[in-house]
């Protein structure tokens, strides 16, 4: 599996991967500059459902790039370097699909992998990311016929790889100086957003 299916989400994406993501040479579509939603900027929190109370797993953090992209950050409790996705969305009949690649110095992006988002509310974020299950391989370079893949398989739970995560807002004080304060202070503190 590549470096960003390890890693990903992304941007918000369910944790507990039972296959992998569905790697494809390009987009979806293009960025359009209404597609920035306000709602989704700032920092969102995973908890993990197995963890038993314990503190929550994933931190991400989520800004404007410009009018129609995402900056999101994977915030880390060892204090590494987050790990930084360009994002951005596509409507795929009434669902919104994000089109996710690791922000690296290779140009263009090595791929992209994609994330169903549904904002549930302004403080609970669901994502599902697109697994190679059941998408055939060489729609990996056939944006279009990917398209009209994904159209016609929006509710079929074998297009996931796994079950929805659910991201939520940070309680009231729970992030200082861009990390979650649960994780203590060895790691090293990441710009507040």
């Amino acid at each position: 599996m590549r470096q960003l299916a390890r890693h990903l989400m992304v941007v918000l994406v369910s944790l507990a991967l039972s296959g992998c993501p569905f790697d494809s040479n390009f987009p979806l579509g293009v960025p359009q500059r209404h597609d920035i939603d306000p709602r989704l900027t700032g920092y969102w929190v995973w908890d993990d459902p197995e963890g038993n109370g314990k503190k929550p797993s994933i931190l991400v953090s989520i800004a404007p790039f410009n009018g129609a992209e995402y900056l999101v950050e994977w915030i880390r409790e060892n204090g590494s370097e987050p790990e930084r996705f360009r994002a951005f969305q596509i409507m795929i009949g009434d669902q919104a699909f994000w089109n996710v690649n690791l922000v690296q110095t290779s140009s263009p992006p090595a791929w992209y992998n994609f994330v169903q988002s549904t904002l549930v509310n302004d403080s609970l974020l669901s994502t599902k990311i697109v697994g190679d299950k059941i998408v055939p391989g060489p729609l990996a370079s056939d944006a279009s016929g990917l398209r009209t893949f994904l159209a016609s398989h929006l509710d079929d739970p074998l297009l996931y790889d796994s079950e929805s995560a659910i991201w939520r807002r940070p309680k009231v004080d729970e992030i200082k100086r861009g990390r979650l304060q649960s994780w203590g202070a060895q790691s090293a503190p990441v710009s507040e957003k």
